[in-house]
């Protein structure tokens, strides 16, 4: 392991608790709206619902691929931000939502994959893409 990461171990680790209450805290919030909004529908199949809020992550995804193939696109939501910049918010959100009703502590999961990535190769071995 290198002096750098390192540090930036010992720099997520001095953080954790606040990158935890952080995170949580996001995901609290746009949980909360987004079932307040009614996007969080009960009764349905587990699985095919589970599918289906995946797929809306993967069109964010396909969204956001978009706008970088064509960078002169701005939102139209979101005065002077850039479409790429607004597509990659509407992936976190979907993202911490999906966490926040499936009841998965994505916080504390973060901080540790952060540290495991810490101990991999460069590349994680080598991989060109």
């Amino acid at each position: 392991m290198t002096k750098e990461e390192k540090e930036l171990r010992v720099y997520i680790n001095d953080r954790f608790e606040g990158i935890v209450s952080s995170v949580d805290a996001l995901m609290f919030a746009i949980g909360t709206t987004a079932s307040m909004k009614g996007w969080h529908d009960e009764g349905v199949d587990l699985a095919y619902y589970k599918a289906a809020k995946l797929a809306l992550i993967h069109s964010e995804v396909s969204e956001c691929l978009e706008a970088v193939r064509k960078p002169e696109l701005c939102s139209e939501h979101l005065m002077g931000v850039p479409l790429e910049h607004e597509e990659i918010a509407d992936i976190i959100i979907r993202c911490l939502d999906y966490s926040f009703e499936q009841g998965i502590q994505i916080s504390n999961i973060i901080v540790k994959k952060m540290l495991y990535n810490l101990s991999r190769g460069y590349r994680h071995g080598g991989k060109t893409v």
